[in-house]
């Protein structure tokens, strides 16, 4: 894992901004995934539209990739990645990672999920990276990485 001190936000560079809908579809929660001078790629939890609280710590894609079991999981085995031990941003980053299409609902199971695929989304990321793109602005990122708000279905 990389270690857990927090890299310097200064450090980050950010490459988009999306909101989805929380796990439950109870709030929307919108995240900014970054890069540091290596190209690590982070996510961040920025907000949530219900009044449940949750961590600003930017935590490594490669880390929470590696906290995922084979097989099917909940947002239970993110929890380790985070200092602050609240218990809503697992699940936060887990929507964002269904978001993102890396995870996928198990069928049948409502709070199930299974690794899905990263090849699409680390092949975006590297793009985006490479053109040094900030697709904070949502008008822009639909425009210039042809993404859109996805469901997270």
């Amino acid at each position: 894992m990389t270690n857990p001190k927090q890299p310097p936000p200064q450090d980050l560079t950010p490459i988009s901004t999306s909101t989805c809908p929380s796990l439950t579809n109870t709030s929307k929660i919108s995240y900014k995934i970054a890069t540091d001078p290596s190209s690590v790629i982070y996510f961040q939890i920025i907000k949530n539209s219900n009044v449940g609280k949750f961590s600003e710590e930017w935590i490594a894609y490669k880390d929470a990739k590696a906290a995922l079991p084979i097989g099917s999981f909940s947002s239970a085995p993110l929890r380790k990645l985070y200092r602050n031990k609240s218990l809503n941003t697992p699940g936060f980053l887990l929507a964002a990672l269904l978001n993102e299409g890396i995870v996928e609902r198990e069928p049948g199971k409502v709070m199930l999920f299974r690794f899905k695929d990263d090849e699409k989304f680390l092949a975006e990321m590297q793009k985006l990276i490479a053109a040094k793109i900030d697709t904070t602005d949502a008008t822009q990122s639909a425009k210039s990485s042809g993404r859109k708000g996805k469901a997270g279905t």
